[in-house]
């Protein structure tokens, strides 16, 4: 589910509460957010009950060590791209 109001599949947070609770456990709920803050993500994910946080920002190892919950981290992979940088990140996917 995207919760990045930037995009054009973003979705409502209080759109999902009505039908989440319908999806089965066995399916595992990710919430994609970019750069957003820290307070906001844990409402939506608290609120959702989601398994999973997806960054796609400028989001830093510190900012990700801080998620409530396991973190699958999205990067830009441009001509600049350092692949060395995701050593720095103890995150549960890339």
């Amino acid at each position: 589910m995207i919760f990045y109001e930037g995009s054009p599949r973003y979705i409502y947070p209080n759109k999902v509460e009505e039908w989440i609770s319908a999806i089965p456990e066995r399916v595992k709920k990710v919430g994609v957010f970019v750069n957003e803050k820290r307070k906001n993500i844990k409402t939506i994910v608290e609120k959702l009950n989601l398994d999973y946080i997806q960054l796609h920002g400028d989001e830093s190892p510190g900012y990700c060590d801080k998620m409530i919950r396991p973190v699958i981290k999205a990067f830009r992979m441009g001509a600049n791209f350092n692949p060395d940088i995701l050593g720095n990140f103890q995150v549960h996917a890339f």
